[in-house]
């Protein structure tokens, strides 16, 4: 027998791709943390990549976490109808109020899936459609051919959502007027937040300590995507003081790979022998 909680709170399925490293994993697995607070969170994530950091160590003791292994990045007929099936039949046993998808693909399976279960319903009440863009792929990834049917595949599946939340103002003002995905009551901006009390903490006595291991000149950069361009983009473009191009190290590489480490860095030809990759860290306070 469910509880008088369970009974009143308000069910919610969150649907994301995959937990790799990025923020995207760290809102999903957050929000899905929040039954005390009236909500009754089911979260759905999918496989991970070739070489993809995990992290599904986010995932709080009890939460519930429905693994679906269908769901993955690349496109796969196969892949995504079992996915498609499997998301469907998990949604008529949670009956949501709210169905919330991140990521390209889990937007994609997530609401037309969200759209069949409200079309076959019965007497449950609505669901309603969330879909978070973190980002997008709609510019520099893909042929003009492909990018323009993802456009208009995006503009198709926002028919199907009650809201959109974009992470930035610059990300909603892509979508909503270069690329007309939606309508402008359709958007809300809800900035990520993450925890930096660790940084906070740090007093002036640790400073020396720190700075003993990181000798000036000193870069630092961060970045998630395994084939990130950001260093090299600096690089290039001649952003980066000079001196570092002389310096015995230039910066830090934080950034997502095969168990933590650093697979596919792009400053060992830039700047060979003056980089320092971290890997990933578990958790801000980590990096100080």
């Amino acid at each position: 027998m469910q509880s008088e909680t369970a009974r009143t709170a308000i069910a919610v399925v969150r649907i994301i791709t995959r937990l790799n490293i990025g923020g995207p994993s760290i809102q999903a697995t957050r929000l899905s943390a929040i039954d005390n607070d009236g909500f009754l969170t089911t979260l759905i994530h999918g496989r991970l990549g070739e070489g993809e950091g995990d992290m599904s160590y986010l995932i709080e003791p009890g939460a519930r976490a429905i693994y679906v292994h269908d769901l993955c990045r690349p496109l796969s007929p196969l892949n995504d109808l079992r996915a498609f099936i499997r998301i469907l039949g998990e949604l008529r046993r949670a009956r949501p109020r709210v169905v919330h998808t991140h990521m390209a693909k889990a937007g994609l399976i997530g609401r037309l899936a969200a759209a069949v279960y409200n079309l076959t319903r019965g007497q449950a009440p609505r669901a309603r459609v969330v879909h978070t863009y973190h980002g997008h792929v709609l510019e520099g990834y893909f042929s003009p051919v492909m990018t323009r049917v993802f456009i208009s595949i995006e503009r198709l599946l926002a028919r199907f959502s009650d809201a959109i939340i974009a992470i930035s103002p610059a990300i909603e003002a892509q979508l909503r007027d270069q690329f007309r995905i939606g309508r402008a009551s359709q958007y809300r901006v809800v900035p990520l937040g993450f925890d930096l009390s660790s940084f906070a903490a740090v007093t002036d006595a640790d400073r020396p300590e720190f700075r003993r291991v990181l000798p000036d000149p000193l870069a630092a950069h961060a970045e998630h995507r395994r084939h990130g361009r950001g260093v090299q983009v600096m690089v290039e473009a001649r952003l980066l003081p000079q001196e570092l191009y002389n310096a015995r190290r230039d910066c830090f590489d934080i950034r997502g790979g095969e168990n933590g480490r650093i697979t596919h860095g792009v400053r060992p030809r830039l700047l060979p022998g003056r980089n320092t990759g971290l890997g990933v860290p578990r958790a801000t306070g980590e990096l100080g």
